[in-house]
């Protein structure tokens, strides 16, 4: 008896702290829907972290989480979120970026989980219930340590990289009875192969495998056949064929797919009103989807997205055109439709009558039940009058209405007659739309048009990539056949070039040689060393010719050479003394050891750098004033240019330098002043080279 009364106080204490837990609604920003019987919350202001959301706030059940943004602009605050039954939506970014957020708890009722709505969270796992059709784009990406995933069988559609970026994911559970997944390509991550995860373990990704993934032409479920209430329109050079609906979308039709009315004029037999353009593509794509058709249009809602209860006023729609889903007509469509197509007469001021009385209601006060005037040639009724209907066209000023409405004239009901109008912001009583859907014989005609287009541009490719192989083979071959000449004609010259060992420099020598080489030439002085005055102040020399020559011997072993001999050099120089200047010339006798490189250039040409020291012995012969008789060491480095090809002469061009290593003294008029000869020189000369081996 204890131990019942105590079971029944923990559970009574449980529940009251289950109650307590539950957020009041002073917590919450809160609206109702679109349909007026349930709340969406829109904003939390509490400030408890671990969140439950109440059932129902002010007498209504919460249906929906968030309104395409965070219920909580306070980031990393939730921890847990509990959401109640009755909701069947979590809106786009509901709870983005709540990185503290490592628990959530879903309804047996969710149907869709919207776009990013637990992007950049910190889930660990996740229990998606059996209810839920639609995964939202990166609903779950970036949740780095959630592990374990479970896919329900009630799955349609998966967004874009759903769980991209979810590192640490290992485990995915998807029933054996879903067979494909409507735009799930790049499912778990945005890399090439679409389904890429280290983490994941090999049965899930034999799991992946197997599905099939295609968001353009996913495998349809068997198509619901066209109802009586469609009229097949056969197509000419106009318009191919298509199915169009008998009368105008009623507010019936409308209310079974959209769960509300928005009508002015309110009657299950009426023309729904009251409509945006994007209102009317909304309905077609959810019709289509409650039929098992593919849905026609791709809508990128830049507001919310469909189906959240708010109306649609901005979003971006793309049309699939082999979709056999409900649709709008295009306006070549409508007016082909309207005029009788290709079986009845087309001259007719209205659709189907030149009286407008007979087929159109116009300048009245309100709608008429849809079918209540003459059909035209094609047994469709209400193509002039009634409501405007919505193209799939676009116009000046935003999407084509055509047929007229019942406030309008006779002039405005015509089948000719065409209006444009803002597709996010007109709502009126006179405007509405009927439905059409392609002709499945054309969807199959353009499916094995597209199939041919994509094989011949397939079969183009191969045979591009085929001819480029084949050109780079005839290319690679081409290199190696002059490869092969060049080698042949190099070995066909080096062995007519082995005679010239004697009468030519021959550049590359295989054996040592001396070589007694006789050299005469002159130079450019570019640069000279300085004389010091009487002050020891330095006085710039005057640039020159300077004239030299001698005979030189030296030895040679392949590209290598060492050199030495006699060096005449006839210079003339500046010396400043008494604030004047005196001319100088100076003849040097020079010893040079050299060392050198010699290389030809296309056996025409050869250049050979090479450095050294020079002794020298210096004296002038112009000034008897002036005694210069000095010794001195001079640092010599350069390179020369020169012909290979005549003989033992050679013509050489080359650049010095030859300077002094220290001063040297010179006395004028019984004063002994600073001397040093520098210079940097374009020398221009001939050798004469005779090689003994």
């Amino acid at each position: 008896m204890k131990k019942t009364i105590c079971t029944v106080l923990l559970l009574a204490f449980v529940a009251g702290t289950m109650a307590v837990a539950q957020e009041p609604a002073a917590s919450f920003q809160y609206d109702l829907n679109q349909a007026g019987n349930g709340i969406i919350i829109k904003r939390y202001i509490g400030s408890n972290s671990r969140l439950v959301i109440p059932g129902r706030i002010e007498g209504y059940p919460v249906v929906q989480i968030g309104n395409r943004g965070q219920i909580d602009s306070r980031y990393n605050f939730l921890v847990s979120v509990v959401i109640p039954e009755n909701v069947t939506v979590i809106s786009d970014k509901a709870f983005e970026s709540q990185k503290r957020l490592t628990s959530v708890t879903f309804p047996s009722t969710l149907k869709v989980i919207g776009e990013e709505s637990f992007e950049y969270c910190d889930l660990r796992t996740i229990r998606i219930p059996d209810s839920v059709t639609t995964i939202g784009r990166y609903a779950f990406a970036y949740n780095s340590n959630l592990t374990d995933v479970n896919i329900p069988a009630s799955i349609q559609a998966i967004g874009t990289s759903a769980f991209s970026d979810c590192k640490a994911l290992s485990n995915v559970t998807i029933p054996t009875s879903v067979k494909f997944i409507k735009w799930g390509l790049d499912l778990f991550t945005r890399a090439p192969d679409a389904f890429s995860n280290t983490a994941l373990s090999l049965a899930a990704r034999r799991r992946l495998a197997e599905l099939e993934y295609d968001p353009t032409t996913p495998t349809p479920p068997p198509a619901t056949p066209v109802t009586p209430e469609m009229v097949r329109i056969n197509g000419d050079t106009t318009a191919n064929s298509f199915y169009m609906g008998k009368y105008e979308v009623t507010q019936k039709e409308w209310t079974a797919i959209m769960g509300s009315n928005p009508s002015y004029f309110k009657g299950d037999n009426l023309p729904v009103e009251y409509i945006t353009w994007f209102d009317a593509v909304e309905y077609c794509n959810k019709r289509s989807q409650k039929e098992g058709l593919t849905p026609a249009y791709t809508i990128r809602d830049r507001n919310r997205s469909p189906g959240t209860g708010s109306p649609i006023t901005s979003a971006d729609v793309t049309w699939n055109q082999n979709a056999n889903g409900y649709r709008l007509p295009t306006e070549a469509e409508w007016e082909y439709a309207a005029r009788g197509g290709n079986g009845s007469p087309g001259n007719f001021t209205y659709a189907g009558s030149n009286n407008a009385d007979e087929v159109a209601w116009y300048n009245g006060n309100r709608t008429h039940n849809v079918g209540t005037k003459k059909p035209n040639g094609l047994g469709l009724y209400d193509m002039s009058g009634n409501v405007s209907e919505w193209c799939w066209d676009k116009g000046s000023y935003g999407r084509i209405l055509r047929g007229g409405g019942w406030s309008g004239s006779a002039n405005d009901v015509r089948s000719a007659a065409r209006v444009s109008q803002n597709e996010g912001a007109v709502q009126s009583s006179s405007v509405g739309f009927r439905v059409v859907r392609t002709d499945p014989e054309v969807v199959k005609s353009r499916e094995a048009a597209a199939a041919q287009e994509r094989a011949a541009r397939e079969q183009a490719a191969a045979q591009e990539r085929a001819a480029a192989e084949q050109r780079r083979k005839q290319e690679a071959e081409a290199v190696a056949a002059l490869e092969r000449e060049r080698q042949a004609a190099g070995q066909q010259q080096t062995v007519q070039k082995a005679p010239k060992t004697q009468g030519s420099r021959n550049n590359v020598l295989s054996k040592s040689a001396i070589i007694i080489d006789g050299w005469l030439g002159s130079s450019l002085v570019l640069t000279q060393g300085q004389l010091a005055d009487e002050y020891g102040n330095a006085q710039d020399e005057k640039l020159g010719i300077l004239f030299s020559g001698g005979p030189l011997i030296g030895w040679c072993y392949g590209y290598f050479a060492l050199q030495t001999g006699l060096n005449v050099i006839g210079t003339k120089n500046t010396f400043w003394a008494n604030n004047s200047s005196e001319y100088i010339s100076l003849t040097v006798f020079q010893l040079p050891v050299l060392a050198r490189l010699n290389i030809d250039i296309e056996e025409l040409f050869y250049f050979s750098p090479y450095a050294g020291v020079g002794f020298n012995v210096s004296s002038q012969s112009n000034n008897k004033d002036i005694d210069v008789q000095s010794l001195s060491t001079s640092f010599i480095g350069g390179i020369d240019f020169g012909t290979v090809g005549w003989g033992i002469f050679k013509l050489v061009l080359g650049l010095q330098y030859n300077g002094d290593m220290k001063d040297n003294v010179i006395n004028y008029m019984g004063k002994e002043h600073l001397f040093k000869n520098s210079r940097v020189s374009l020398n221009l000369g001939a050798h004469i080279q005779v090689p003994l081996h």
